[in-house]
């Protein structure tokens, strides 16, 4: 049965300046994400046959076992002071492999946000090994995760508000909203965000958050288990009569 807590696996400091320091990621067990954060220098993280500087600031993400690797080249004056969570469990695995596709392996982490703030609160209590109990680990481990894709999507608002409707729309279909509270949020028009993503994606903001939520409810159907205002509700449509006349017309 999957595990339904994330697992804090490892955490810590460190303070390299060797070019000893190396680790491939092809051979590490079961599934897990790494979460590194350089606090000051560079070390470089390769994912595939990509290979990206980790400066001061940046994080990478790493989904053991795959083919990356990481390490300190060895090159520079400074030492690489980094912080690490190492975190198993399905949940933790999902948010990260979500985490990656979506805003890539090097996200960002601002200096005084919520997402290093909770990740330096999770050193100090392993280190101290002063969790209160397993659920305190996972649901702070979760909030971590959440915290970072947080920060990402806050970035991507600012800089790209049509991306930004674009994973809105999929991470959150499922939550009753329309299109004119996204464009506010976005801080566009509803007319400025039909068109650039009409003209970007082939298809209205409307019409796409129709077929997620109507994909999201034929799985729920198909798994059986639920009623059909059970799956209205859960995929986003609110009542089964919203749901059946959509599906009818299908």
């Amino acid at each position: 049965m999957p595990e339904p807590l994330v697992q804090i696996l490892s955490a810590g400091r460190q303070s390299v300046n060797s070019p000893v320091y190396r680790y491939d990621n092809r051979d590490r067990g079961s599934e897990h994400v790494i979460i590194q954060y350089t606090c000051k220098g560079s070390c470089h993280f390769r994912l595939g046959k990509e290979v990206f500087p980790v400066t001061a600031g940046k994080a990478f993400v790493a989904l053991p076992p795959e083919d990356s690797v990481y390490w300190f080249s060895g090159d520079s004056t400074r030492p690489y002071e980094l912080e690490w969570v190492a975190l198993g469990g399905d949940p933790a695995v999902s948010l990260g492999q979500r985490l990656r596709q979506q805003h890539g392996p090097l996200p960002g982490m601002q200096p005084r946000g919520e997402a290093l703030f909770k990740l330096r609160r999770i050193l100090r209590l392993f280190s101290q090994a002063a969790f209160e109990d397993r659920l305190q680990a996972s649901e702070l481990a979760y909030s971590l995760l959440l915290s970072i894709l947080r920060e990402q999507e806050q970035r991507e608002q600012a800089r790209d508000p049509i991306l930004f409707c674009y994973h809105y729309l999929h991470n959150h279909h499922r939550s009753p909203f329309n299109i004119k509270w996204l464009a506010a949020d976005a801080g566009v028009s509803r007319e400025h965000l039909s068109r650039e993503f009409t003209r970007r994606y082939g298809k209205g903001p409307a019409a796409m958050l129709r077929e997620l939520r109507l994909a999201t409810a034929k799985s729920l159907l198909l798994g059986g288990g639920l009623g059909l205002e059970e799956v209205a509700r859960a995929s986003g449509f609110g009542s089964a009569r919203n749901l059946s006349r959509l599906l009818g017309k299908r």
